[in-house]
């Protein structure tokens, strides 16, 4: 009878020890389902923000390439109206040039060198003085039209210049900010996979459920733009990892 009952406590004992291990084994089981979910969310964390900070970095050469842009363009609208007034003003010069042309001819065919006739020489020295004062006024109009247009052309290349430095600078910053909005995407693609899992839910309820986790900031990601949707996202990432802790 002794011997049946020290049986009995040894099989119970098995028993006992027998739940004892499975227990243990959940217990490490949640344990490293807890880890990998402190890893992934200090991952996605640490990549968010070296993200935001290129991002945050580049953004002030955004806005002055855009200023810088603007400029030009505004810049370059000035430079082509200057350019038509200057093509009309060397148009009317040129049409005036060739009627006091004609008329100088005309002259010389209506005047003889030397005249008896008191009105042939008072009508040819008319013409003479007229002529005299439209050739000098086209002269000082060929020297401003000359001068005008060296100015436009100086001012032109410099503008050429400006324009070749800023092309080459947005086609460098257009990279650089493509690469971002990439990796940006993508990251946030993998953070949203994140906060649809049941992983999520499990580290959302394990932080208490901060608010920054809510319905009302993750899942309105989509339609915010990159740079708002990354501090949505890292405001409830770095939530989990203070609720980790």
């Amino acid at each position: 009878m002794q011997v049946a009952e020290s049986f009995h406590c040894a099989a119970r004992r098995r028993v006992l020890f027998g739940i004892g291990a499975a227990g243990l084994a959940l217990a490490l089981q949640a344990s490293a389902l807890a880890q990998s979910d402190t890893l992934r969310v200090s991952a996605l964390l640490q990549e968010g923000r070296l993200l935001l900070e290129e991002t945050d970095t580049l953004e002030p050469d955004t806005h002055s390439l855009a200023e810088q842009g603007a400029a030009l363009a505004a810049e370059e609208k000035a430079l082509r109206a200057e350019s038509q007034v200057l093509d009309a003003g060397i148009k009317e010069f040129n049409a005036a040039l060739q009627q006091y042309n004609e008329d100088a001819k005309a002259h010389g065919d209506a005047c003889p060198t030397e005249s008896r006739d008191p009105a042939v020489v008072e009508s040819c020295n008319a013409r003479v003085a007229d002529l005299r004062a439209r050739g000098e006024k086209l002269e000082a109009e060929r020297t401003d039209l000359i001068a005008r247009k060296d100015s436009l052309n100086r001012r032109v290349a410099a503008f050429n210049a400006s324009l070749k430095e800023y092309a080459t600078r947005k086609q460098e910053h257009d990279s650089r900010v493509g690469l971002n909005e990439r990796d940006v995407q993508e990251w946030l693609e993998r953070v949203r996979d994140f906060f649809l899992s049941d992983d999520f839910k499990t580290a959302s309820s394990g932080a208490g459920k901060p608010g920054a986790c809510d319905d009302a900031n993750v899942g309105s990601l989509g339609g915010q733009p990159r740079a708002q949707a990354m501090r949505q996202a890292q405001a409830c990432l770095q939530a989990l990892q203070a609720g980790a802790r």
